[in-house]
């Protein structure tokens, strides 16, 4: 994921590397990515700042109710495109993703998402607040969006 912050959006990029990955058996692509259901271990946050992550974890992702999970309820292989059901803050969404399958069977997905859609202003202004000062651009404004790009990627094999 990538998080914004200060008036010239700048970039915070993170991810999460404990998750909980559940599939079945599938006989097509589509078959088997709307059979996958992740689960992330929000409490696992990571930005390779272990400081940075500490206050991320306290003061964002601790004032969410409930767990983070995703399941794929569509997909297209024509168009590259599916859809990701997103439960985040007890609030369902469906974000919509691209994605393109690299060498080595590597899927990449990638989409957007508004932290506000899932009524997690609270949690927006809690790390605003704590960041305040971090959050500051060169024009003195405090600014810490609530858009976030996502990326998943996983190999698949057949």
């Amino acid at each position: 994921w990538t998080a914004f912050k200060t008036s010239a959006k700048l970039p915070v990029n993170g991810d999460f590397p404990k998750f909980k990955l559940t599939t079945g058996k599938a006989c097509s692509l589509k078959e088997l990515m709307k059979s996958v259901k992740v689960e992330l271990d929000k409490s696992t946050v990571s930005t390779q700042n272990p400081i940075r992550d500490n206050t991320i974890s306290k003061y964002f992702f601790h004032k969410l109710a409930g767990n983070i999970s995703a399941t794929v309820t569509d997909i297209s292989e024509e168009s590259k495109t599916l859809k990701l059901k997103l439960n985040f803050n007890k609030h369902e969404e469906i974000i919509d993703m691209t994605y393109e399958v690299l060498p080595d069977n590597l899927y990449v997905a990638k989409g957007a998402l508004n932290i506000l859609d899932f009524k997690a202003d609270g949690a927006l202004n809690s790390i605003n607040k704590e960041c305040y000062d971090l959050h500051k651009g060169i024009d003195g404004v405090s600014k810490t969006w609530p858009d976030v790009e996502i990326v998943i990627s996983a190999v698949v094999t057949h």
